[in-house]
C-alpha cells in the first residue's frame, strides 16, 4: 500500500525550499549525466579503434623478408631476404598450433621491369595494386562481395587467369551499369576474367580500395615471378598462443634463410594478436578510469544531498520530537528521511541519465548518417549493463545519503527536541 500522507509530506518538504531543493537535485543530475556521457564516449573511442580491425583475425602474425645487418655462415650482411613455396610448405609442416598460412604476391616495378601496373578494359585504363593471393586469406580477412565469388583452390592448383576487382576498379574501367563478371581486363598487357567485385573498404589488412587479386600461383608464373613471396600471414587456432607460434614461424625462417637471432632487420614481423590484446587492455583501463572519475562526480553530489538532509532534519528537530512524543518509532522516523533522500537522488538521477541517453543516441544517429572509415568515435552509446550498475549506484547513494541523518534524527531525546527553537 502507498502511504499518500507520507509522499505528501514529501512533497511538502521538496516544495518549502525549492531553491535548495533545486541545487541539491542537480548536483545528482550532472553526476549521473556526465557519467553517462564519458561512458558512452568511452564506448565510441573503443569501437572506432577496435573496429578498425573489421572482421579480421586478430590472432594472427605477418612475416616480410628484409635486409640483414648481420653476417653469419660465412654469409655478407645487407643481403635481400625473400620467401619462396618451400618456406611455407615448412612452415605448415612444422608449426602445428597455426590455422591458416597466407603467403602474398605483389607486382612490384624493381622485380618485373614495369613502370606501372597497368589495368585495361577495351579503352578505360588505370593504375592499380595488383596482388596475388590464396583462398584462406579471405577466411583471415574477409571481404563482401559484390557479385562473382573469390578465388578457390582450383584457381591456385590450374595457375588460372582470374581476378576480382574492387567496386572502385570496377567503376573506372566499365561503364555505368556493365556488368564485369565473365569480361577481361589486361595487367600489363595479359588477359585476366574477371569473376568477382568486391566492395571497397569491406577488407582489412592494410589494403588499397583500389585492388585487383589473382591467385598467386597465376601472379608468380604469367610475370615470371618464379616462386617468390613478399609477405607471409599465419592465424593461430582459437586455443592457440599467437605468440609462441609467431616466435616458432621466426625462428623457421631465420634458420632457413641463415638470419641471425640478434638481426632483427633481415625479417620482419608484426603481431596483430599482440597489438589487438594491447589495445583492448588500454581501454579497460579508461573505462575504470572513466568511472571512477563519474561515480566520484556522482558521489559529490550524494554528499551535497547528505548535508541538505542533515540541514532538514536539523529545521524539524521540533517536528521529530513531536511525533517521537506521540509514540512514533524510530524505524518510521527513520523510513521518512531515507525516502526523502532516495526520492530526490532517484529523480534527479534519472533526469540525467535519460539525458546523457538521448544526446549519446542524438550523436550516434548523427555519425550514421555521415558514416566515416576515420571517425573518432563510433557507436557512442551505452550498454544496459552500465545502465543498471548506475542505477544501483544511484539507489544505494541516495540510501546512504539518507541514513546519516536519520541515524542523527533518532538520537535526539523527544524532550530536548520540544525546547528546540
Amino acid at each position: 500500500m502507498i502511504d499518500i500522507d507520507k509522499w505528501q509530506e514529501i512533497f511538502h518538504v521538496l516544495r518549502s525550499n525549492k531553491m535548495r531543493t533545486f541545487l541539491t537535485a542537480f548536483g545528482v543530475f550532472w553526476g549521473i549525466f556526465m557519467l553517462v556521457i564519458m561512458l558512452g564516449a568511452g564506448n565510441g573511442l573503443q569501437n572506432a579503434a577496435l573496429g578498425n580491425f573489421g572482421d579480421f583475425a586478430t590472432n594472427t602474425a605477418f612475416f616480410w623478408g628484409g635486409q640483414t645487418n648481420v653476417a653469419i655462415d660465412g654469409l655478407k650482411k645487407n643481403r635481400h631476404i625473400e620467401f619462396n613455396n618451400d618456406d611455407i610448405t615448412a612452415i605448415k609442416q612444422s608449426v602445428k598450433s597455426i590455422h591458416y598460412v597466407c603467403p602474398r604476391l605483389y607486382i612490384m616495378s624493381w622485380r618485373n621491369g614495369a613502370t606501372s601496373n597497368l589495368v585495361m578494359h577495351k579503352l578505360n585504363k588505370g593504375t592499380f595494386e595488383i596482388v596475388g593471393d590464396v583462398p584462406d586469406w579471405y577466411l583471415v580477412s574477409p571481404v563482401k562481395l559484390d557479385k562473382g565469388r573469390l578465388i578457390n583452390e582450383y584457381d591456385i592448383l590450374n595457375k588460372r587467369k582470374v581476378a576480382i576487382i574492387t567496386d572502385v576498379v570496377r567503376d573506372k574501367l566499365f561503364k555505368i551499369g556493365e556488368d564485369p563478371i565473365n569480361q577481361y581486363i589486361q595487367i600489363n598487357n595479359i588477359y585476366f576474367q574477371v569473376i568477382g567485385v568486391t566492395i571497397s573498404g569491406s577488407q582489412r589488412g592494410w589494403t588499397s580500395n583500389e585492388l585487383v587479386t589473382v591467385p598467386i600461383t597465376t601472379l608468380q608464373k604469367v610475370f615470371n615471378m618464379k616462386d617468390l613471396i613478399d609477405n607471409i600471414s599465419i592465424t593461430a587456432f582459437p586455443d592457440e598462443d599467437i605468440k609462441i607460434a609467431e616466435n616458432s614461424v621466426l625462428t623457421l625462417l631465420r634458420k632457413r634463410h641463415h638470419v641471425a637471432e640478434n638481426d632483427f632487420q633481415g625479417i620482419g614481423h608484426f603481431n596483430l594478436g599482440e597489438h589487438f590484446n594491447k589495445m583492448k587492455s588500454i581501454f579497460t583501463g579508461i573505462n575504470v578510469l572513466l568511472w571512477i572519475v563519474g561515480i566520484g562526480t556522482l558521489l559529490s553530489g550524494m554528499i551535497g544531498v547528505s548535508n541538505i538532509m542533515l540541514i532538514v532534519v536539523k529545521e524539524r528537530t521540533r517536528e521529530i520530537g513531536i511525533r517521537r512524543a506521540l509514540g512514533a518509532k524510530p524505524k518510521i522516523i527513520i523510513n521518512q528521511i531515507i525516502t526523502e533522500a532516495i526520492f530526490l537522488s532517484s529523480f534527479a538521477g534519472l533526469l540525467g541519465m535519460s539525458l546523457g541517453v538521448f544526446i549519446l543516441e542524438g550523436v550516434n544517429k548523427m555519425l550514421s548518417n555521415a558514416p566515416s572509415e576515420n571517425a573518432a568515435l563510433k557507436n557512442p552509446t551505452i550498454d544496459f549493463t552500465s545502465v543498471s550498475i548506475a542505477l544501483l549506484i544511484l539507489i544505494l547513494a541516495g540510501l546512504i545519503a539518507g541514513y546519516v541523518p536519520a541515524r542523527k534524527a533518532i538520537k535526539i531525546k523527544p524532550i530536548d527536541a520540544l525546547r528546540y527553537e
